[in-house]
């Protein structure tokens, strides 16, 4: 998300469970604003993907990216696997690794994709 709000070329923006939105000790010069900052600069379509459990990325950070989202008029889709942990798709993790809910994911993808680069 955090390049598709820094780069006007980026033609589609697929977000697997990204952060959302810093604590303030990831602030710093190289990291100056959460992605939930720089949402005003996303100029393409996003898809969205997470996982439930509230371990790393909040459902009420979730909801305030939607929300920020939809107050921008941005383009998006935001899909949320309720019994999935974020690092579902990661199949060297096999503590979060879930083979069905990454196969929708990556089906999702590459819809979205193929919908939005084809243009």
């Amino acid at each position: 998300m955090l390049a598709a709000a820094s780069n006007r070329n980026i033609a589609a923006c697929v977000n697997f469970y990204g952060e959302i939105n810093y604590p303030r000790s990831l602030i710093s010069r190289t990291k100056p604003n959460s992605p939930l900052e720089m949402v005003r600069f996303v100029n393409c379509p996003l898809l969205a993907l997470y996982g439930a459990p509230e371990v790393d990325i909040s459902r009420d950070d979730v909801r305030v990216l939607e929300q920020e989202l939809r107050a921008k008029a941005k383009l998006f889709e935001i899909k949320v696997y309720p019994n999935a942990a974020n690092g579902f798709a990661n199949d060297m993790r096999p503590e979060v690794y879930q083979s069905e809910v990454s196969r929708d994911a990556f089906l999702r993808t590459f819809a979205f994709l193929q919908e939005f680069l084809k243009r």
